[in-house]
């Protein structure tokens, strides 16, 4: 085989991305920036509890033991967020006055209306996670669609209106995601790692606004291990000072670039791991020298998407 053959195999060529996904514009935000503000500090959790705790679509390879037994252990662990973490997560947010955007897969919100409510009532913003949890890269068009439409519909029921903000399991989107989202009539999507400030994906007259995610505290604090592992909530191996310190570090850079245009600050994370005791106290610190600056605005995802 050439090289030319090899490159003419390759399914990746500049253009491919707008090409599946849209043409890509920068949209009004910065016209339309809050004035007095100069960084949008975005911060996200995705809520999955235990939806995919031993289930044949799991996408974590810790739910089994080697023998393929359950590994109960895991499945506990997986529900750390409804039963400690979010509590602890919303008492930090509600202590900064910090809203913030929860991703809830539509499982979710069945099995625990009453943590979605929670969160609304706490005055935060709630957006889809996916239904089962289950990579959309392994379904087929129509299991996808299906995928997308019953966590539409399942989080609908309890929020009581469309919501419009996405992010994909493991965030494992695919070439029909975005048109999906669109006929379902989303705003923003979160998958897209290629920038920090949001953008504009337009397609057939259809725009959906790209809010990046940022860094995810899964790999900042989580080390992979393999099957059977119960590391579940995180292990300290990534430790507070150490992603303390590199998010004080990516804030300062970000705000000492907003001082010429705006700029936003995006962290994802998961009440089953931030809202454990040590991850939740860089958090909490993280939290308390940000509102410490001036011109920060602390905004959820659709506040950030409705400037576009």
């Amino acid at each position: 085989m050439t090289l030319a053959d090899d490159i003419e195999r390759w399914t990746w060529h500049k253009g491919r991305f707008e090409e599946l996904f849209g043409t890509r514009d920068d949209g009004r935000f910065v016209e339309r920036w809050p004035i007095g503000k100069s960084l949008a500090v975005l911060l996200s959790f995705d809520m999955q509890a235990d939806v995919d705790a031993a289930a044949g679509w799991s996408s974590h390879p810790n739910a089994f033991w080697d023998s393929g037994a359950v590994n109960f252990c895991d499945a506990s662990m997986r529900l750390y967020d409804a039963r400690e973490g979010l509590a602890r997560v919303l008492r930090i947010l509600d202590k900064y006055h910090a809203p913030a955007t929860f991703m809830f897969c539509g499982m979710t919100v069945e099995w625990y209306p009453e943590l979605a409510k929670e969160v609304l009532g706490a005055g935060h913003e709630i957006g889809v996670h996916g239904h089962r949890h289950v990579k959309l890269c392994n379904l087929t068009p129509d299991e996808e669609l299906e995928e997308l439409t019953l966590a539409t519909n399942a989080v609908r029921e309890v929020v009581g209106d469309r919501p419009l903000g996405w992010r994909s399991p493991l965030y494992s989107v695919t070439d029909r995601t975005l048109d999906l989202l669109r006929d379902l009539g989303y705003a923003w999507h979160s998958d897209f790692h290629d920038q920090d400030f949001p953008y504009v994906l337009t397609k057939d007259n259809k725009p959906v606004v790209e809010i990046p995610p940022g860094h995810d505290d899964w790999p900042q604090y989580l080390i992979y291990t393999g099957p059977g592992s119960p590391i579940m909530g995180g292990n300290p191996y990534g430790t507070s000072d150490g992603v303390l310190s590199t998010m004080k570090a990516e804030f300062d850079m970000l705000y000492e670039e907003s001082r010429t245009a705006p700029r936003v600050f995006n962290w994802a994370m998961h009440p089953k791991i931030s809202g454990r005791p040590y991850a939740a106290a860089v958090l909490d610190r993280l939290l308390a020298y940000i509102v410490a600056h001036e011109g920060v605005w602390i905004a959820t995802a659709n506040e950030v998407a409705s400037l576009a």
